[in-house]
């Protein structure tokens, strides 16, 4: 009998992880979502009872989170395959959680989390009036900052297209650092454009907070409806996303068949190995609640039940 270690391959943590400066200097608008953020702009966070999609390798690292400021993409409503399927980056287990809301959906919102934990989000993907509004401000506010550092004046999309090529980056011709238009005539030493970096990116995340700030109530109205379960799954998308953190599991789920044999593939994360399984269910459980459904498909009414008894609830 193999152990769990022997049946996995996947690497640990969050998909598409990035530093902060990934995501300050993009062509396309990203905005960060963080508490300190969230309670400056909303005088405070609601918390509710979510539910967050990882595979049994990630398990470990999801339940070091608890407590912690480090944010995790949940969701209230899903389509039922995807607790198996996954939606990032695998699945088979579904976290129980209560948790602080920063930021929610009816949709997808595609957030993407940095290396400090801190979550970016696309405006494209919030509801039409607030992302025509919010980017409309954004694209003012990161004109303001191309001006602050010497860029010239722009407007619109081209904001953020201009801002995006003044990150202070290394230059490989001539191993010296400076802008990105700089070329191979940097002027800056490494250290300069550290510094430059880190106060390009401050400046960058209070601009975005300014406009959140500006757009409070329609946002706290909008996710505050998601959060009491006042608006349901869009029929174009298969989850909803709440961007949440200070996390407490509940319970941590397991679909079997996923886990122990994919009834799709006939290869699951024990290819078939009934002792593994249960002898690493055991030590799980030493650790966690844990709930064990046959399928997906009978997992959904418990969701389905907490959701129904959580409505209206959270505050």
């Amino acid at each position: 009998m193999k152990s769990f270690k022997g049946y996995l391959t996947e690497r640990e943590g969050p998909a598409w992880l990035k530093s902060a400066s990934d995501m300050a200097f993009r062509e396309n608008l990203m905005i960060p979502v963080s508490t300190p953020i969230f309670n400056r702009i909303f005088g405070g966070s609601l918390r509710t009872t979510v539910f967050h999609i990882t595979t049994p390798a990630n398990i470990n690292a999801t339940g070091k989170l608890q407590g912690k400021k480090k944010s995790l993409s949940a969701f209230t409503v899903a389509d039922p395959k995807y607790y198996s399927e996954g939606i990032a980056a695998g699945g088979g287990v579904v976290f129980e959680i209560e948790a602080d809301v920063l930021i929610s959906a009816p949709q997808d919102l595609m957030s993407q989390p940095d290396k400090t934990g801190r979550r970016w989000l696309e405006p494209s993907y919030l509801e039409r009036s607030m992302r025509s509004a919010i980017s409309r401000d954004a694209y003012a506010a990161i004109a303001k900052l191309v001006k602050k550092y010497g860029g010239p004046r722009v407007s619109g999309p081209s904001a953020a297209y201009e801002w995006s090529k003044m990150r202070p980056i290394h230059t490989q011709s001539t191993g010296g650092w400076g802008e990105i238009d700089d070329g191979a005539n940097p002027t800056m030493t490494r250290k300069q454009a550290g510094r430059l970096l880190q106060k390009m990116i401050a400046d960058y995340i209070d601009a975005m907070e300014g406009v959140m700030s500006k757009n409070a109530k329609p946002i706290s109205d909008y996710y505050r409806n998601v959060i009491d379960r006042k608006m349901s799954i869009r029929h174009d998308g298969s989850w909803n996303e709440l961007v949440v953190n200070n996390i407490n599991i509940k319970k941590v789920m397991l679909t079997r068949d996923r886990i122990l044999n994919d009834s799709a593939t006939n290869v699951g994360y024990f290819a078939g190995d009934e002792d593994a399984y249960e002898n690493w269910k055991m030590k799980l459980a030493r650790k966690f609640t844990v709930t064990e459904f046959p399928s997906a498909d009978e997992m959904q009414p418990y969701i389905r039940k907490v959701n129904a008894k959580m409505e209206g609830q959270d505050r």
